[in-house]
């Protein structure tokens, strides 16, 4: 017991209540990002380092709204781990442990799992993410639960300059968050401060210069991507035509049509480029193909259509699964840690049998070369429970006379035939023949039995008296007259004409 007696020190007897956070400034766009240059961004960062988040976070956010290829990558990331499905599991195998595990099943499904877990995720990309929770007290159920759950922006949190513990910025001054009152997840990138884990700290440059790439483009774009429109006039020419030369220039531009006089002239001119816009593609491609290595470990995605062979496509899927089933298993961790644990201390008083939260990662493989496994393992003799079989497959197993698939030919399981319908009424061809078939042997064996019986007695009886090889052979031979069943080679003989009369019976339906 000494674990909840450790941890009922740190949760106490009632569930504590978290500081309500106060927005800095009481700002929702803070605009960081606009006209960021290379030391803004350094000094954003290392304001960071020195405890206050505020602005890296702002940044953060802004960061992953303005830039879709980073945003998409992120995204991609965080539902690879919201797509897995989850197992809840008892922390031994005692009733107490399993009645436990039931009530935080019934506790995960109440709550709406996914957005916690998606705003969870978010440490991801800034470090870190922290949702706060109100408990109360459900008559019905006689429990506490949690019935409300506050995400936190990041820029409302900071870390003490002197002990690095994470606080909540309020209006009474920063203030620490109790255990059993929020989820707090870290992310950790890399080792070092907190403040400095999150993959944007390293994607934020990236951004950067992308960003001054694409302004870039777009200058060049304005310059030389347009014929320059010039007006020719006549030396002779009055002010007035002067003039409408003028506005016929200006009005070409945006509106492609103009009218002037004779006496003057407008010539398209094409551009003189001293650059290619290459470059800059180039570039942006470089910056998204770094962004892509952080976020996914790799540099091929589905949006820069770079190819590869299909080792390089496996090997690149193994990379994102990792990073799935760590991502997974981190997640589930803090949910275990800062929600179930106190959940089962406040109700059960017994935070040591909160249960495991394992996320169940299936990795891909080809189902057609594990069915021929096994079959080959079967036709080998190898012993396969059947329910390994459904398990594996994922095939639920079939009720009671529950209609189930057969093979398109006979549908033989065994010494029987199961047809898809279940019932063999109205069965033709092949599949009447073979269960004739099935019928007439259960009839020959019957009918058999008492005669090899008999047979197997006498021969049994004469193995015992004799006690050599040679002498029991030559007893056989000698009795062998006696031992002959004229009835049991007519029966033999009888049921193999019967079953090739029906086997040539079935093709003819068949046809």
């Amino acid at each position: 017991m000494w674990l909840t007696e450790q941890i009922a020190k740190l949760l106490g007897r009632k569930p504590p209540v978290a500081p309500l956070p106060h927005p800095v400034s009481g700002r929702v766009i803070s605009g960081t990002s606009r006209g960021l240059e290379p030391e803004g961004l350094a000094a954003i960062l290392r304001q960071a380092e020195q405890g206050d988040l505020t602005r890296q976070m702002e940044l953060f956010e802004e960061i992953e709204e303005k830039d879709a290829y980073l945003a998409s990558l992120l995204q991609t990331r965080k539902q690879a781990v919201l797509a897995l499905d989850y197992a809840v599991l008892p922390a031994d195998d005692s009733p107490a442990a399993r009645q436990i595990s039931d009530e935080v099943s019934a506790l995960l499904q109440h709550i709406n799992l996914q957005d916690l877990l998606l705003d969870l995720l978010d440490a991801i990309a800034k470090g870190l993410s922290v949702i706060t929770m109100r408990w109360e007290y459900d008559r019905d159920s006689r429990r506490q639960l949690p019935t409300e759950f506050t995400w936190i922006h990041p820029r409302d949190l900071l870390y003490d300059p002197q002990t690095g513990e994470l606080r909540l910025r309020t209006q009474d001054g920063p203030q620490s968050i109790p255990y059993g009152a929020a989820l707090v997840h870290h992310y950790k990138a890399k080792s070092g401060a907190p403040s400095r884990a999150g993959l944007l700290r390293s994607l934020a440059w990236l951004y950067l210069f992308k960003n001054y790439s694409i302004k870039d483009w777009i200058t060049f774009l304005e310059q030389y991507g347009q014929p320059l429109v010039l007006g020719k006039y006549d030396p002779t020419a009055s002010k007035d035509e002067l003039n409408a030369l003028k506005e016929a220039v200006a009005a070409i531009g945006p509106e492609g049509r103009g009218v002037i006089s004779k006496a003057t002239e407008i010539e398209f001119k094409e551009s003189q480029r001293y650059g290619t816009a290459d470059a800059y593609s180039r570039f942006i491609e470089l910056m998204e193909r770094e962004m892509a290595v952080a976020i996914t470990g790799s540099p091929l995605s589905s949006f820069d259509g770079s190819g590869g062979s299909n080792a390089m496509a496996l090997t690149l899927d193994k990379i994102s699964q990792r990073l799935t089933r760590s991502d997974a298993k981190a997640v589930y961790s803090t949910l275990r840690r800062d929600l179930v644990v106190p959940f089962c201390h406040y109700n059960f008083d017994r935070a040591d049998l909160a249960p495991r939260l394992e996320p169940i990662l299936r990795e891909p493989e080809d189902l057609k070369v594990a069915a021929e496994t096994i079959k080959t393992l079967v036709d080998a003799g190898a012993p396969i429970p059947l329910r390994y079989i459904h398990d594996r497959f994922q095939i639920p197993v079939p009720q009671a006379d529950e209609p189930v698939l057969a093979p398109s030919r006979a549908g033989v399981t065994g010494r029987g035939v199961r047809l898809a319908s279940g019932d063999a009424r109205g069965a033709r061809g092949f599949i009447n023949g073979q269960l004739y078939v099935d019928g007439l042997d259960e009839v020959a064996r019957a009918e058999a039995a008492p005669i090899l019986n008999d047979l197997i007695e006498r021969i049994a009886a004469m193995a015992n008296r004799h006690h050599s090889y040679s002498d029991l052979r030559e007893a056989l031979v000698r009795e062998y007259p006696s031992l002959a069943k004229p009835v049991l080679a007519e029966l033999i003989e009888g049921s193999l004409v019967l079953a090739e009369l029906a086997g040539r019976a079935a093709v003819d339906e068949d046809i």
